[in-house]
């Protein structure tokens, strides 16, 4: 468990190591431990074919 803290304790490079193998990273109440950098993974590109879905980009987030 995470000090000061009820939740228990993940490593965030165990995040990442689920991501880059493919396997769902599922958790509930937990505590993340460390920094989730993505943009340091070999992920494969996925594009969309589905012309019923529209991209949006940028993203325009609601005012705070």
């Amino acid at each position: 468990m995470r000090e000061g803290s009820d939740l228990p304790a993940v490593e965030a490079c165990e995040i990442l190591e689920r991501i880059e193998r493919g396997e769902p990273v599922i958790y509930d109440h937990v505590a993340i431990e460390g920094d989730i950098d993505l943009s340091r993974l070999e992920l494969p590109f996925i594009t969309m074919r589905d012309p019923g879905i529209s991209p949006v980009w940028p993203m325009s987030l609601p005012p705070a």
